[in-house]
């Protein structure tokens, strides 16, 4: 596992140890990251079931000012440490060790600061529709805002349920590979553009 591009391409990554943790492979993460285009500088990303942190630590190497990560495994959250540190970015990592609904309803979130958020629960857990229907009435979120869902493709309902999840939440693109679903929403209360 590395880093794909920006500033830190081609960093090594390493991945939790343990079964808990399915790292987005490289392949996953570039096809995500080609979809997203540039990431503009300033942004904050959010990384919750960050497992190694790639995707957070992905979006500073391309130009995000910093990233929070959320994983409610303590392996994982020191990974992400390790990781950040390897890379030189520590300073601009959050690192959270909660399980993400506690974190969606806690006050630390508030502040709508999160213009990118990665979402990728553990396979077998099915359509995340509970978190992104906590996420889209969080506070935390920028107007507007990217979400990412990174799912399995045989779950229940994964790729019908991409359509509508709520109406400030638009489907712009679902891609296929191999067992993994990529959902990418725009989110927005519609005021700003």
């Amino acid at each position: 596992m590395r880093i794909i591009g920006g500033r830190y391409r081609g960093r090594p990554l390493k991945a939790p140890r343990g079964r808990e943790t399915r790292p987005t492979t490289d392949r996953v993460r570039e096809a995500i990251f080609n979809m997203l285009g540039d990431v503009p500088s300033g942004v904050r990303a959010l990384d919750l079931f960050a497992g190694s942190g790639a995707m957070g630590l992905e979006a500073i190497s391309r130009g995000s000012a910093g990233a929070t990560f959320v994983d409610s495994s303590r392996e994982a959250c020191r990974t992400i440490a390790d990781n950040a540190a390897a890379l030189g970015v520590r300073e601009k990592c959050r690192i959270m060790e909660k399980d993400v609904m506690q974190f969606l309803a806690a006050s630390e979130g508030r502040g709508g600061v999160y213009s990118l958020v990665f979402l990728d629960p553990p396979y077998g857990a099915g359509f995340p529709r509970e978190v992104l229907e906590a996420l889209v009435s969080w506070p935390g979120l920028a107007d507007p805002a990217i979400v990412v869902v990174e799912t399995e493709r045989a779950a229940p309902g994964t790729l019908e349920e991409s359509a509508v999840v709520d109406e400030k939440l638009a489907p712009l693109r679902t891609r296929v590979y191999a067992n993994t679903a990529v959902l990418i929403y725009r989110w927005s209360t519609g005021g700003e553009s």
